[in-house]
């Protein structure tokens, strides 16, 4: 297809969005933030870590374009990569602020949280949601699933927060991919070789018609710009953030006993009201909770016994240029309290990281 956009790459899709001549990237791979854990792992880095961030125009408006690069580790999102995106948010999130109206879309082609640096992803995504939710009292958060490898993992927690979601019938969006489950739970219970059943169920005709997705259009690069440029000038909004009794109600409804198919669950679907759910807020404290396996896993591997006290982020605060901008992504690192740097440690436990993230 000539004009596709599920074709492109990350770079491309975003090029192609933006007015011509407008685009600008930020934080590009001349600027050389690579990810310092890939490497030691015998994994060859990229330049961009998997992210490309533009400004420009759209439709003579001011975007910034945010794109994972699906052909990197399927998408996901590291250190690097996790602190690109929460620091053009929060960049979008402080001009809004300022009265300088820009609106934030966000190429969603990935597998979720990076294996190789799990907890750091898993940070990320965190202040990815914080920023989105922040954004969206002043524009909507558009966001695109166009194919390949889809939206998958703690991202696509991403995709159903954002205000409107655009995709095409090539893609995918679910929490946990096919072979994951099947990994899991059985082939009896998934079998991921069965095509039909994952289109049927993880594909954008289905997603659309329970309030996954809320568009889908060719693949073609002017209908995504089209239904963009329609999304901003409405104002399109889904709230699926604030459905949380909606769901709730549906999993009351829902019995892990009796086997359900897509028929079924549709029309269960369709006929849930709504009803109050109460559910006690998060607090935070002082004083350790119960530990979970993962933590003593943790301090088992590292000889570390007070793991509360550690503490491991990204500095992004907002600048008001865009030399600020690669400057507020530096990494920082806070010490362990008795071991050394984070790198260090990072280094010691990196073979067991899949259990830490329990």
């Amino acid at each position: 297809m000539s004009n596709s956009f599920v074709e492109l790459h990350a770079r491309q899709r975003a090029e192609v969005l933006l007015d011509t001549g407008t685009a600008r990237e930020l934080i590009g791979p001349f600027d050389n933030m690579i990810s310092p854990h890939l490497e030691p792992q015998n994994i060859v880095p990229e330049a961009d870590d998997g992210i490309v961030v533009m400004k420009g125009q759209l439709n003579k408006k001011n975007a910034v374009i945010i794109a994972i690069e699906g052909a990197f580790q399927g998408g996901g999102i590291g250190e690097v990569s996790g602190a690109k995106i929460v620091s053009a948010l929060e960049h979008a999130l402080a001009d809004n602020k300022a009265g300088k109206t820009i609106y934030p879309v966000i190429i969603l082609d990935t597998g979720g949280v990076r294996l190789q640096e799990a907890n750091y992803g898993l940070l990320s995504i965190s202040e990815i949601h914080n920023v989105i939710i922040a954004l969206k009292q002043y524009v909507p958060v558009i966001g695109l699933v166009p194919g390949r490898v889809g939206s998958f993992g703690g991202m696509s927690i991403t995709n159903a927060l954002l205000s409107y979601v655009i995709g095409t019938d090539k893609a995918r969006i679910g929490l946990n991919g096919p072979e994951v489950i099947e990994q899991e739970a059985g082939v009896k219970e998934w079998d991921s070789s069965d095509k039909n059943l994952i289109w049927n169920t993880l594909g954008t005709k289905q997603r659309q018609a329970t309030g996954i997705i809320d568009e889908v259009v060719d693949d073609d690069v002017n209908a995504f710009r089209t239904a963009i440029i329609a999304a901003v000038n409405e104002k399109k909004d889904s709230y699926r953030d604030r459905r949380g009794d909606f769901y709730l109600t549906l999993l009351d409804q829902l019995d892990p006993e009796k086997p359900l198919d897509i028929t079924s669950y549709n029309h269960l679907f369709n006929q849930v009201v709504a009803k109050p759910h109460h559910l006690e807020p998060a607090t935070s404290g002082i004083h350790p909770g119960t530990k979970s396996r993962g933590r003593n896993w943790f301090e088992l591997l590292t000889g570390i016994k007070k793991t509360h006290k550690v503490m491991c982020r990204r500095s992004c605060t907002p600048g008001p240029t865009d030399v600020n901008m690669w400057q507020s992504c530096q990494m920082k690192i806070t010490v362990f309290q008795g071991f050394g740097t984070v790198k260090q440690v990072w280094r010691k436990v990196t073979p067991w990281v899949m259990w830490l993230m329990i």
